[in-house]
C-alpha cells in the first residue's frame, strides 16, 4: 500500500522525468453557451451563480447561487441552435431559504440535486416535484 500521509512518508518533490511524458488524454474545451446578464444591473449582485453542473445524462444544466434559487435549464434544444446565449426561461426554479454556495447532481437518483448553503445546511431536492428529500443542518439551526 502506498504511503499517503504521515511522518513515514517521504516528502513530495517534482521529478523532471514527468515533464518529458506526454499528457495521457489531451483536453479540448469548447464553449457551448453563456448565461445572459440580468436586464437590470441593479439586481446583478443578487444573481451571482456559485455552482453550475451538467446532469449525469448531459441533457440539463443546473445552477445555484446567491439568489437562493436552483435553476434547471434544458440543453437538448439549446445545443441544436446556433446561439450561445441561454435566452430560454429555466424549466424549474426551486427557491430555498438561504444563499446557495454549491450544487451537485446525485448520480444514483434521477432528477435529484444536492445543494449546500452559506448557513451550513446541505439539502437534497427532487427538482421535478420540488420535494425536499433530506436536510442536514451542520450548524444546529442557524438558518
Amino acid at each position: 500500500m502506498p504511503c499517503l500521509s504521515g511522518p513515514a512518508c517521504p516528502p513530495w518533490h517534482w521529478s523532471q522525468d514527468w515533464a518529458e511524458q506526454p499528457d495521457p488524454v489531451p483536453a479540448v474545451l469548447q464553449e457551448i453557451g453563456t448565461f445572459q446578464e440580468p436586464v437590470s444591473r441593479r439586481h446583478a449582485a443578487h444573481d451571482i451563480v456559485c455552482g453550475v453542473e451538467f446532469s449525469p445524462d448531459g441533457r440539463f444544466i443546473a445552477s445555484a447561487g446567491v439568489a437562493k434559487q436552483v435553476r434547471l435549464y434544458s440543453l437538448v434544444g439549446h445545443l441544436q441552435q446556433d446561439e450561445l446565449a441561454f435566452t430560454d426561461q429555466p424549466l424549474v426554479v426551486q427557491r430555498l431559504p438561504s444563499k446557495l454556495s454549491s450544487l451537485a447532481w446525485d448520480h444514483n437518483q434521477n432528477g435529484v440535486v444536492t445543494v449546500g448553503d452559506y448557513d451550513g445546511v446541505v439539502s437534497q431536492i427532487h427538482l421535478e416535484s420540488g420535494h425536499f428529500i433530506a436536510d442536514l443542518d451542520d450548524h444546529s439551526g442557524q438558518r
